[in-house]
């Protein structure tokens, strides 16, 4: 198991070891639905989710960070005064 761990550090991906169908299931899920955070420079983290769930904001600027490995950073997200914006990660 340590020589996986090692090959997925020095690769930069990420071992698992799914010891179960629920632990191999919620592996995948993390890995093909990465979580996020939203961020504002005045509260910090003001919003989390996995990539397709729909957040609430107010109007405002915001940094959206999707949690995969290396982190992609999104900024100046901007939510205009009627407050919805799609935003699409991965050019789909």
């Amino acid at each position: 198991m340590a020589s996986f761990e090692a090959l997925a550090a020095e690769i930069g991906a990420a071992y698992v070891d799914a010891s179960s169908f629920e632990d191999l299931q919620a592996a995948l899920a993390a890995a093909l639905l990465p979580g996020f955070e939203v961020l504002s420079e005045a509260a910090g983290v003001v919003a989390t989710g996995r990539v397709g769930d729909t957040v609430e904001l107010p109007m405002g600027v915001y940094e959206v960070r999707v949690l995969t490995t290396p982190v992609q950073v999104y900024e100046g997200v901007e939510v205009p005064g009627d407050g919805h914006v799609d935003l699409v990660v991965g050019g789909r």
